[in-house]
C-alpha cells in the first residue's frame, strides 16, 4: 500500500462519521440508478411493441378522428387507476405472475381473440350488459397487477433522503401520467372501432368490443359504456334485455341528462314491442306534467313515441291494403344507431329545464275549452283530485268526477312543472295513466272511468289525446328524426276521421320541409289518396308520380302508386298514358307481392279501351302467378272476357260466353281497386243478355267511380237502359247527375238524351228548355239538327204550329214570354238548393 493510501485510510479511520456518510451516499446512488433503469423498462418494452404493431396503430389513428366527446369522457372515467409507490412497483415486478408482465397486445387481435372465445356465449346477457356482479377484479388495458406492501416489508433497505425521494417520485409520477394518457387513448381508439361496427350494423361484434373494454377497465363501468351496450342490444332486436338495461341506468344514474336519455331508450323499446301500458303510464305523466324530468330534445322525442303509440292502439288502419283508397300507410319507425351516437354528446350536455317557484297563471284563453286555454303551473307533490279541482276552477271551468274515477285517483299524487301548456294536455296527463277519460259538457269537465264509456266514446277520447300530443310533437320537435313518421301518423288519424283537407296540410308540410326524407315515398302516396278523396284529380296524379320518383321507399308502395296513376288516367279517357304508365309499373313489379295486381290493372285497362289481345298477352306472361296467387278470380274473368271479345265464329263465342258466365259467378268487382271493374262486369252482362245483372253492375260502378269521363259514360249507358225499360223518371234524375263540363261532347249528348226522356214523359216544356240550352252550348251541326227536331215535336205537342214549322225548317224560334217566365222560375229553383248547400 502506498503512503498516500495509508494516510487516506488513517484519516478515514480517525473520522468514522465521514466514512459512514460516504457509504450511505454510494448506496443512495446505486438505488437511484436501479430505480431509473426499472422505470425505463416499460417505455422500452412499449416502444418495441409499437414497432411490432404499426399497422394496428395506423388503423386506430384513422378511427380516432371520428371518436365522440362523450366516449373520451367515459374512457377517462373508466380507465382511471391508482399509481403505486416506487417501492411497491419494484417489489411487484420482482414477485408478479409472468402472465401479468405481458405488455399491451394488438387491439384488433385482442378483440378477435375474445370474439373467438365468446362465440358460443350470449353477448346480450345481463352480465354482458354490465349489471351482474364481477367475480374478479377488473384489469385495465395493458396494466399490471401490483401487490401493496407495507414499508416494513424490506427492513434492510436503506432510508432515502427527502430530496432524492421527491425527485424519484416526480419522475415516477410523470411516467405514470404519460402511461395513463396512452392507455386512455388506446381505449378511445377501441371505443371508436366499436362505434363504427355499431353504426355499420355489426351489432354482435360491437357488443363484444364494448364488453372487452368494460372487462379490461377498473372499477364500475362508465355510463357511456352501459348506454352503448343497451343500444347494441336494442339494435340487434334483443329489446327485453335492452329495456332492462335502460331502466337500470335510469334508476342508478344521478345525472338527470343521462337518466333522461336512458328513459328515452326505454320508451323506444316499449314502443317497438307494443307495450302500450308502459308508455301511457309513468312516461306519459313525466312528459306531459313535469318538464324538468327531461331535457327539451329528449322530451320531444318521447312525445313522438307516445303520440304514435296512442294512435296505433286505437287506429283501424294498422293493417293497410295499399290499393284501398280509404286507408293510408305509415311505415314503422326504427332506431338509427349511428344517429343516436352522434346525438348523444348533444343530449347529455343540453341545458335542462329549471324548476321555478310555486305559481299558477292563465296565459291565454281563446275559448272556454281546454284546447284553447294555456297555463303556467309549478307545484310540488299534491294529491291529484284536489289538484284537478283547483286547476279547473282557476281556468273558470266546473269540475265533476264520477265515483269510479274518484276511487281510481284515491291516494294518487303528482308534481307539475310546466311553463306553457294547454289545459287539455294537462288533463290527459292526469287521466290517461289511470285509465280515465275527460269530457267537456258546456262549462263542466267530467272525469269518467273507462268502464263508464262506450267503446267508441273511449276510442274517440284516446284518438283526441293522440292528436293533441302529435300536434305538440311535430311543432316543438320538428327537427327530430321521428317528425316524418309522426306527421304521417297524424295525417292518417285525420283522414280516418273524414278530415282529408287537414291531412293534406300535414302531408304537404312533410314533403316541403323534408324533400329527401325516408318517408317521402309514403308521404306522397298518402297525399295522392287524400287528393282523390277531395276529387282533385290532377293534384292526385302529381302526388302519385312524386311517390314513384322519390329516392328509396318501399317498392310495393311505388307499384301501388303506378296502379292509382293508371286508374286516374283510365277514368279520364287517356288510354295511351294509362297503358304506358302501367307497363312501367308491371316491369317494376317483378318478383314482388304486387306483381299480380299490377298485371291485372294493365289487362283491365286494355279491355276498357277495346284491346282484348293485349289483355290476354299480359295474363299469359304471368299464368302461373295468377293461377295460384291473389286475384285468381279477377284473372279468370279478364281472360274469359278477352277471349269472348276476340272470338269471331259463333260457336267459339258461345263457348267463351259460357266461360264468362262461370267466371262472373265467382268474381266480386267491389273488392278490387277502381270502379272500372264494375263497368267491365256490366258490359259483359249486357253482351251476354243478363239485363238485371248489368243494371246492378252499373249501379255499383256509379258508387265507386268519382266524377270523371268514365262515370259520365256509365251514367249515359244506365240512363239508356232506364229509358229502354220505360223508367223515364229514373233516367231523367240520373242524367241530372252528369258532372262533365258543358263543352264536353258527352255532356251535350246527355242533354239531348234528357230532352228525349222529357218528351217520352210528356213534358214538352222541359224538352224545349233543354234543347235551347243545347243549341246555345254547341256548334256541331248534327247536334243542332237533332235538338231542333226534338223542339219541333215539343212545339207540335203544345199546339204551337208556327214555332214547330220554324224548328223543322232549321231555324230557332223566338222565345215566348211564357217560356221566359218558366226559365226564370226554373233558374231560381235551381239556385236556391245550391245556396242552401253553400250555407251548410
Amino acid at each position: 500500500m502506498s503512503d498516500s493510501l495509508k494516510k487516506l485510510n488513517f484519516s478515514l479511520l480517525q473520522r468514522p462519521f465521514s466514512l459512514a456518510a460516504m457509504m450511505i451516499g454510494m448506496a443512495l446512488l446505486g438505488a437511484a440508478g436501479a430505480i431509473g433503469l426499472r422505470s425505463e423498462n416499460p417505455v422500452k418494452r412499449e416502444g418495441n411493441h409499437a414497432a411490432r404493431s404499426d399497422s394496428t396503430q395506423a388503423e386506430t389513428e384513422l378511427v380516432t378522428e371520428k371518436s365522440h366527446p362523450a366516449a373520451t369522457d367515459a374512457i377517462a372515467h373508466t380507465t382511471a387507476h391508482k399509481i403505486e409507490s416506487a417501492g411497491d412497483e419494484k417489489h411487484s415486478e420482482q414477485h408478479a405472475d409472468p402472465v401479468h408482465l405481458v405488455v399491451e397486445s394488438d387491439a384488433h387481435a385482442d378483440l378477435m381473440d375474445h370474439s373467438q372465445q365468446s362465440t358460443h356465449d350470449d353477448p346480450f346477457s345481463e352480465e354482458s350488459l354490465g349489471f351482474a356482479e364481477s367475480t374478479g377484479p377488473d384489469i385495465l388495458i395493458g396494466s399490471k397487477q401490483s401487490t401493496r406492501e407495507t414499508p416494513d416489508a424490506h427492513p434492510d433497505a436503506p432510508a432515502a433522503l427527502p430530496h432524492d425521494v421527491d425527485q424519484s417520485a416526480a419522475t415516477l409520477k410523470s411516467a405514470a401520467a404519460a402511461r395513463e394518457d396512452k392507455i386512455t387513448q388506446q381505449a378511445v381508439n377501441l371505443m371508436s372501432i366499436a362505434d363504427e361496427q355499431l353504426a355499420s350494423g355489426s351489432y354482435v361484434q360491437a357488443m363484444r368490443a364494448y364488453q372487452d373494454i368494460r372487462r379490461k377497465s377498473q372499477g364500475t363501468p362508465g355510463t357511456s359504456i352501459l348506454m352503448r351496450l343497451a343500444l347494441c342490444a336494442e339494435a340487434a332486436g334483443r329489446r327485453a334485455a335492452a329495456l332492462e338495461a335502460y331502466r337500470k341506468v335510469a334508476a342508478t344514474q344521478a345525472d338527470p341528462a343521462w337518466a333522461g336519455v336512458a328513459r328515452y331508450g326505454e320508451a323506444r323499446c316499449l314502443a317497438a314491442v307494443k307495450r302500450h301500458d308502459g308508455l301511457q303510464t309513468d312516461l306519459l305523466r313525466r312528459v306531459l306534467l313535469d318538464e324538468s324530468e327531461f331535457v327539451p330534445t329528449v322530451r320531444n322525442e318521447v312525445l313522438h313515441l307516445i303520440g304514435r303509440d296512442l294512435w296505433h292502439e286505437q287506429s283501424t288502419m294498422t293493417s293497410v291494403d295499399l290499393l284501398d283508397e280509404k286507408t293510408l300507410t305509415v311505415p314503422e319507425w326504427s332506431v338509427d344507431p349511428a344517429r343516436l351516437l352522434d346525438e348523444l354528446p348533444l343530449l347529455i350536455h343540453e341545458t335542462p329545464t329549471k324548476i321555478g317557484p310555486v305559481q299558477f297563471q292563465v296565459l291565454r284563453v281563446d275559448d272556454k275549452t281546454p284546447d284553447s286555454i294555456s297555463v303556467r303551473l309549478s307545484c310540488g307533490t299534491t294529491r291529484l283530485e284536489p289538484l284537478l279541482q283547483n286547476l279547473l276552477r282557476g281556468c273558470r271551468l266546473e269540475f265533476e268526477i264520477s265515483a269510479l274515477a274518484a276511487h281510481q285517483l284515491q291516494g294518487r299524487t303528482q308534481q307539475v312543472h310546466v311553463d306553457d301548456s294547454r289545459l287539455a294536455a294537462l288533463l290527459d296527463g292526469m287521466t290517461i295513466p289511470y285509465d280515465l277519460c275527460w269530457q267537456q259538457r258546456a262549462d263542466r269537465i267530467m272525469i269518467l272511468h273507462h268502464s263508464e264509456l262506450t267503446p267508441e266514446e273511449f276510442r274517440q277520447c284516446r284518438l283526441s289525446s293522440a292528436e293533441r300530443i302529435l300536434r305538440v310533437a311535430v311543432t316543438d320537435g320538428a327537427v327530430s328524426g321521428q317528425a316524418g313518421h309522426s306527421r304521417l301518423a297524424l295525417a292518417t288519424l285525420l283522414y280516418e276521421q273524414k278530415r282529408a283537407a287537414d291531412a293534406v296540410q300535414f302531408l304537404q308540410v312533410q314533403i316541403e320541409s323534408e324533400p329527401r326524407s325516408v318517408v317521402e315515398t309514403e308521404a306522397a302516396f298518402n297525399l295522392g289518396k287524400c287528393f282523390m278523396a277531395l276529387n282533385l284529380r290532377n293534384e292526385s296524379r302529381e302526388a302519385f308520380l312524386r311517390s314513384i320518383d322519390a329516392a328509396g321507399g318501399l317498392t310495393d308502395v311505388k307499384i301501388a302508386a303506378y296502379i292509382f296513376v293508371s286508374r286516374l288516367l283510365l277514368e279520364d279517357d287517356q288510354s295511351k298514358l294509362a297503358i304506358s304508365n302501367m307497363m312501367r309499373g308491371v316491369a317494376l313489379s317483378d318478383d314482388s307481392p304486387m306483381e299480380t295486381f299490377a298485371a291485372l290493372q294493365l289487362a283491365s285497362a286494355y279491355l276498357v279501351f277495346g284491346n282484348p289481345q293485349g289483355a290476354n298477352s299480359v295474363l299469359m306472361e304471368r299464368r302461373e302467378e295468377l293461377a295460384n296467387g291473389p286475384g285468381r278470380e279477377a284473372a279468370a274473368f279478364i281472360s274469359s272476357l278477352a277471349r269472348f271479345r276476340a272470338a269471331v265464329l259463333a260457336d267459339r263465342r258461345e263457348r267463351e260466353g259460357w266461360a264468362v258466365v262461370s267466371a262472373l259467378s265467382e268474381f266480386k268487382p267491389d273488392q278490387y281497386c277502381g270502379g272500372h271493374w264494375a263497368v267491365l262486369v256490366a258490359e259483359a252482362c249486357e253482351e251476354l243478355g243478363l239485363e238485371a245483372q248489368a243494371t246492378d253492375a252499373y249501379l255499383l260502378a256509379l258508387k265507386k267511380l268519382p266524377s270523371s269521363w268514365l262515370r259520365d259514360r256509365t251514367v249515359l249507358r244506365l240512363a239508356a237502359r232506364y229509358q229502354h225499360d220505360h223508367e223515364f223518371e229514373e233516367a231523367r234524375l240520373l242524367l241530372a247527375t252528369l258532372t262533365t263540363t258543358e263543352a264536353s261532347q258527352m255532356a251535350l249528348q246527355a242533354k239531348l238524351r234528357s230532352a228525349e226522356v222529357s218528351m217520352e214523359q210528356d213534358h214538352p216544356e222541359d224538352a224545349i228548355r233543354t234543347c235551347r240550352l243545347l243549341i246555345d252550348a254547341t256548334d256541331t251541326p248534327q247536334l243542332e239538327r237533332a235538338a231542333l227536331r226534338i223542339m219541333g215535336q215539343a212545339y207540335e205537342r203544345k199546339k204551337n204550329h208556327h214555332a214547330a214549322i220554324s224548328c223543322f225548317a232549321g231555324m230557332l224560334p223566338v222565345e215566348s214570354a211564357d217560356e221566359m217566365m218558366d226559365d226564370s222560375a226554373v233558374k231560381s229553383a235551381t239556385h236556391s238548393p245550391t245556396n242552401e248547400r253553400h250555407d251548410q
